[in-house]
């Protein structure tokens, strides 16, 4: 990292609805999951979601000076833009790809824009397994880390436009405003034949009525973890991270730990797994095999019966409407991030490796234009060459003290 100061430390669906203004309304869960795993149906769940232990990676706390140098950098900008990755979500429990933690290392790849157009075996498969980590995804909600990147948004200290190459939409749950997501939100459907667009929450829905068998299994995991007593929210060193105002909020109400079905689940929602990691015999594949592309097999007779609906327009095929691998950004989405990053004074990267080139275009894009930059990520990225400042620590433990450092108001407390 040239001339940078690093800092290092070890019973039917309600969709969610972005209103006009590009505040998010809170759509219910099924009623199975309603004050259990979705942890009520109120979007104020306060500003820590409750880091658990297997999504974020280990990292010490950031040193006090640390985060004073960051507040410094944020404090002599007025246009800083923020671009987020599932570093940011990993302390809500929605594991990454990358990094030590991440799904990578556990050999899953995901399913590429290619294999899902190659035909209607791979979707088959792909919904499958989306069915299964779809109510976990959708129970997810904000931790520290948004509702720091919230308050600084609304104080003016960094710019009203955020960019984000997460799917989660957790941002919009958070309250924050401009949302630019560069891969889209695996909340949202699209339909490669007409172009139009629905809601996943009720293509679940849809999913449930023509899979009878693969609801019911589902059904029963989740009745599982509802009975399940220990709070997974508050051990393993959480309590550490969580605002004392947060903990008692969430000793009353914290959703139970999922079980083996729904902790499985990728960053966007699919359902991953290593080789017999307890799936129910009604959904796991015999022996807990896994297939060539890292992502362990549902029962095989299971996803061979899985039916997938058509576009309800025009009878088309429908894909969850983010960029997956293999795949090109919508028309004017680039021109759109391009634009956020001339319009800014500098960038704050926060839980992002940048190892996908849409968003280490941005640095290199802030780079050429004498733009200076700062990260929040642990580990190595691909843009350490370019960077001014890095903290490689935890978002949760750094943003809400940062805010404290700026004294923000409504920020969460350290």
């Amino acid at each position: 990292m040239t001339g940078a100061a690093a800092v290092r430390s070890g019973s039917s669906w309600q969709a969610d609805r972005i209103l006009p203004g590009g505040q998010l309304e809170i759509g219910a869960g099924p009623p199975g999951l309603r004050g259990s795993l979705a942890g009520g149906d109120s979007a104020e769940e306060g500003p820590g979601g409750g880091p658990r232990p297997g999504a974020a990676p280990a990292c010490e706390q950031a040193p006090e000076e640390a985060v004073q140098k960051l507040a410094e950098f944020v404090g002599l900008r007025r246009r800083l833009v923020v671009v987020t990755g599932a570093g940011v979500s990993t302390e809500s429990d929605l594991p990454c790809y990358r990094g030590t933690e991440g799904a990578y290392s556990r050999g899953f790849k995901p399913m590429t824009h290619q294999q899902f157009v190659s035909g209607p075996e791979m979707r088959r498969r792909y919904w499958a397994r989306s069915f299964f980590g779809f109510p976990k995804f959708n129970a997810c909600r904000p931790n520290a880390a948004h509702h720091a990147l919230t308050a600084l948004q609304a104080a003016g200290a960094v710019s009203s436009t955020l960019l984000t190459q997460n799917v989660d939409r957790l941002h919009h749950r958070a309250g924050s405003r401009g949302v630019l997501e560069i891969h889209g939100s695996t909340h949202d459907t699209v339909c490669l034949g007409c172009g139009s667009t629905g809601s996943r929450a009720e293509l679940q829905e849809r999913l449930a009525i023509l899979n009878p068998e693969a609801a019911d299994v589902l059904a029963k995991e989740v009745r599982r973890a509802e009975r399940a007593g220990e709070n997974r929210l508050l051990g393993a060193g959480g309590e550490g991270r969580l605002p004392g105002a947060a903990l008692g909020v969430l000793a009353a109400a914290a959703p139970p730990p999922p079980s083996a079905v729904l902790s499985n689940v990728a960053e966007d929602g699919r359902l991953v797994a290593e080789p017999g990691a307890g799936l129910p015999q009604a959904a796991a594949g015999r022996g807990g095999q896994t297939r060539p592309d890292g992502d362990t097999e549902l029962d095989q007779e299971l996803v061979e019966s899985f039916e997938v609906p058509g576009c309800q327009v025009c009878g088309g095929v429908l894909k969850p409407h983010v960029v997956f691998f293999g795949d090109n950004l919508p028309r004017g989405r680039k021109e759109a991030l391009e634009e956020a990053v001339r319009a800014g004074d500098g960038l704050l990267v926060v839980g992002s490796s940048l190892s996908v080139f849409s968003a280490f275009r941005l640095a290199r894009q802030a780079k050429q234009e004498g733009k200076p930059i700062a990260m929040v990520t642990a580990g190595q990225t691909r843009a350490d060459e370019l960077l001014d400042l890095k903290l490689e620590c935890l978002a949760g433990d750094v943003l809400p003290r940062l805010a404290d450092a700026l004294g923000l108001p409504g920020a969460p407390a350290p």
